[in-house]
């Protein structure tokens, strides 16, 4: 019987443990969210882009690829991981008005080194992916 009332007691904290870590996650989402612009805002800057990431997507539903930024002209852009050779790069795609991939852009160092190797096959699964997806 003892046995049995520790086990509970351990599952019972278990339990609390992740129920508290699950509202912590959805209840920091747009500070995470801010976050996540800020530092690709930087990551741009750095590469000389000329545009600026806003607020997230919130009203539509969210792409399953990624998380989607508003950005100052009117598009989107898109970040996501994209998964080539076993290793994932973070990258992003400027998104026109239309829902066309104007471009992909590595995000970072690493990944624009890695970039550079990436099969056009590749490239345009992910572009006719994130079309796909944008479009419905």
């Amino acid at each position: 019987m003892k046995d049995l009332k520790n086990i509970a007691l351990c599952a019972a904290w278990i339990g609390g443990l992740l129920l508290a870590g699950w509202l912590l996650w959805l209840f920091t989402e747009s500070p995470r969210d801010r976050i996540t612009a800020r530092r690709i805002n930087g990551i741009l800057a750095e590469q000389g882009e000329i545009f600026v990431l806003d607020t997230p997507v919130k009203n539509r539903r969210r792409l399953p690829l990624g998380t989607e930024f508003t950005t100052g002209a009117g598009g989107s852009f898109l970040v996501f991981p994209l998964v080539s050779g076993g290793g994932s790069l973070n990258c992003g795609a400027l998104i026109d008005s239309r829902g066309r991939v104007e471009r992909l852009i590595p995000l970072g160092i690493h990944a624009r080194q890695a970039f550079e190797r990436v099969p056009p096959g590749i490239l345009n699964a992910y572009i006719h992916r994130i079309e796909t997806e944008k479009n419905l």
